[in-house]
C-alpha cells in the first residue's frame, strides 16, 4: 500500500470576539473516494468546531453583575436594620409591630418565587382577558344616551304623574326635557350634558304640549296656590324647592321664544307665558330678558303673535310697574319709531296697532309717562324749529318723513286720551 503524505494543515484564521464563522455545510462522505477521504483536512474542521463551541459559551453578562450588586445591597440593608435597633429602639419596635416584612427582608424570598414560577407548569386561564380600551366605556355611554331619549311612552307617563304627583320630581323631569327640546332647535352648545335627549318632531311637540298644558297647574298644586290668587309665588313655603328649576325653565323659554320662527309655536308659547306671568315676576332679571323678546315680537311678528306679545308685556309690566314700566315705555317707543319709517298698505294696520297699544301702556301710570311725553315732544319741537329757521336740506328732511308724522300721531292720541288726568295737566 502506497504511503500517503498528509498535506500541511493551514493555519486557522484569526477571529474576533464579535464575529463567528457560520457552520460549513455538511459534505457527502458516501460519494467520496478513499484518497480524498484520507486527504481531508480534519484539523481545520476540529478547530472550527472548537471555536464554535467556545463562541456558544456566553460570557458573563450584566445580569450576573446586577445579582452580585443586589446581594451587597441586601447585606447593607440588614446591617442598617440591625444598627437601627441600637440607635432608635422606639422606631425599631414600631417596625416590628406594623411592618414585619421589612425586618424579615431576604434574597431567598425572590429566589424561591423565581424557582416556583419556573417549576410550576403554565396553565391557560378559562377566560382570556381583553386589554382595556376606551371602547369599554362606549357601551355604557350608548346605554345612557338611549336611556335618556324622550319617547312618547315617557311623555304619557309624565302626563299622568304630573297631574297626581304632589312632589317636585315630575316637575323637574319635565323641565329638563324642555331644556333638551331647546337644544334640538338651538345652535348653542350646552356646557353640561343634558339628562334627556329629544329626537324627532313628534317628541319635540309632545314636550312643548306637556309643558304648556300641565306645568302651570302642577306648579300651583305643588305650591298650594289657588287659581286667580294675588299671593306671590316666591312667598310660598315650598318655593325654594323649585326655585332653581323654574329659573332654568324660564331662561329656556325665553331662548326658545327668540329662536322659533313658526307663528303657530310662537302663539302656543306666548299663551303659556301669559299664564306663567305670576311666576316670572319672581325673577326680575329673567323678566327683563323676556320683556325684550316680547317687545321685539310686538314690533315685527305676525298680527296674532303681536297681539299676544302685547298682552304678555301688559300683564308683566302691570304687576311690577316700579321695576319695569319706565324701561318698557322707552323700548316700546324706540321700536315704534323704528318700524314706522315706511308706510304702505300692508304695514299701515300694524303701525296703527302699535300706536294704540303704546298709548295704552303710557296710560298705566301718567306720572311715569309724563317724563317720556315731555322729553319726546320737546325733541319733535326742536326739529320743527330748526327746519323753519335754518332752511337746510337735512333739517327739512328731519321733519319731512313718516317717522316724524307717526310720532306726532302717537302723542296726539295719548294727550287726547289722558288730558283729564292731573299729572298731564301740569
Amino acid at each position: 500500500m502506497a504511503k500517503i503524505k498528509k498535506k500541511p494543515t493551514s493555519k486557522p484564521q484569526k477571529k474576533t470576539k464579535k464575529t463567528i464563522k457560520k457552520s460549513k455545510k455538511k459534505e457527502d462522505y458516501s460519494s467520496m473516494s478513499v484518497d480524498n477521504f484520507l486527504n481531508k483536512n480534519f484539523e481545520n474542521s476540529d478547530s472550527d468546531e472548537e471555536e464554535a463551541i467556545d463562541a456558544s459559551q456566553p460570557a458573563p453578562n450584566d445580569e450576573e453583575i446586577e445579582e452580585n450588586d443586589s446581594e451587597d445591597e441586601v447585606q447593607k440593608h440588614k446591617e442598617a436594620l440591625s444598627n437601627l435597633k441600637d440607635t432608635d429602639p422606639e422606631f425599631f419596635k414600631f417596625l416590628q409591630e406594623n411592618d414585619k416584612k421589612l425586618l424579615q427582608f431576604n434574597v431567598s424570598d425572590d429566589e424561591d418565587n423565581d424557582d416556583g414560577d419556573e417549576s410550576a407548569p403554565h396553565e391557560l386561564p378559562e377566560q382570556l382577558e381583553v386589554a382595556s380600551d376606551e371602547s369599554d366605556f362606549e357601551d355604557d355611554q350608548t346605554a345612557t344616551k338611549d336611556h335618556g331619549v324622550v319617547t312618547l311612552k315617557m311623555l304619557k307617563a309624565w302626563e299622568s304623574e304630573i297631574q297626581k304627583d304632589q312632589s317636585n320630581r315630575t316637575i323637574t323631569a319635565v323641565a329638563q326635557a324642555f331644556h333638551a327640546a331647546l337644544l334640538r332647535v338651538s345652535a348653542e352648545e350646552d356646557q353640561e350634558p343634558s339628562q334627556f335627549k329629544v329626537e324627532g318632531s313628534a317628541a319635540f311637540n309632545g314636550v312643548i304640549q306637556l309643558c304648556v298644558i300641565h306645568l302651570g297647574p302642577a306648579l300651583r298644586r305643588f305650591l298650594r296656590m289657588a287659581e286667580g290668587t294675588k299671593h306671590p309665588p316666591h312667598k310660598c313655603k315650598k318655593f325654594t324647592k323649585i326655585k332653581g328649576v323654574l329659573k332654568d325653565y324660564f331662561m329656556d323659554l325665553s331662548k326658545l321664544l327668540g329662536g322659533v320662527t313658526s307663528a303657530n309655536i310662537q302663539t302656543v308659547l306666548l299663551k303659556h307665558l301669559h299664564y306663567m306671568t305670576p311666576f316670572i315676576i319672581s325673577y326680575p332679571n329673567i323678566a327683563k330678558t323676556i320683556l325684550k323678546r316680547l317687545i321685539a315680537l310686538w314690533g315685527k311678528a305676525e298680527e296674532g303673535v303681536r297681539v299676544l306679545a302685547f298682552f304678555c308685556i301688559l300683564r308683566i309690566t302691570n304687576n311690577q310697574k316700579v321695576k319695569f314700566l319706565d324701561t318698557v315705555l322707552k323700548a316700546m317707543y324706540m321700536t315704534y319709531v323704528k318700524n314706522s319709517k315706511f308706510v304702505s298698505v300692508g304695514s299701515l294696520a300694524s303701525i296703527n296697532f302699535m300706536r294704540r297699544s303704546l298709548v295704552e301702556m303710557l296710560a298705566l301710570d301718567a306720572s311715569v309717562a309724563y317724563q317720556h311725553v315731555f322729553l319726546y315732544i320737546r325733541q319733535l319741537a326742536i326739529h320743527l324749529r330748526n327746519a323753519i329757521t335754518v332752511h337746510k336740506k337735512e333739517n327739512i328732511q328731519a321733519v319731512y318723513n313718516w317717522q316724524y308724522v307717526n310720532s306726532l300721531k302717537l302723542w296726539g292720541n295719548f294727550l287726547s286720551t289722558t288730558h283729564s288726568k292731573p299729572e298731564i295737566q301740569q
